[in-house]
């Protein structure tokens, strides 16, 4: 599973990774089990690191699917920030 999350309840967040390559299926396999995991609480911000991945094949259509299970869920999100690349 290129995809774990972790909740992070001192920093008051989900610590999500990915890594290697990343599918729709793997991705909202992950997504699903963070939201019924009972230590979560709704609108807990979440971290995305995606800086091991070699190949994301997630597409827009599984994005929407991603969203649409928080929104289910009465969770909103706001991107503070989002970085794609290097950082170095």
């Amino acid at each position: 599973m290129p995809m774990a999350y972790r909740i992070d309840q001192e920093a008051g967040l989900v610590r999500l990774r990915c890594w290697g390559i990343l599918t729709n299926k793997e991705m909202l396999d992950c997504v699903q089990r963070m939201h019924c995991d009972p230590a979560r609480r709704a609108g807990t911000p979440s971290l995305v690191d995606c800086r091991d991945i070699q190949e994301m094949r997630v597409t827009p259509t599984g994005i929407q699917a991603a969203a649409g299970l928080e929104q289910g869920r009465g969770d909103v999100h706001r991107v503070g920030r989002l970085e794609v690349g290097d950082p170095g």
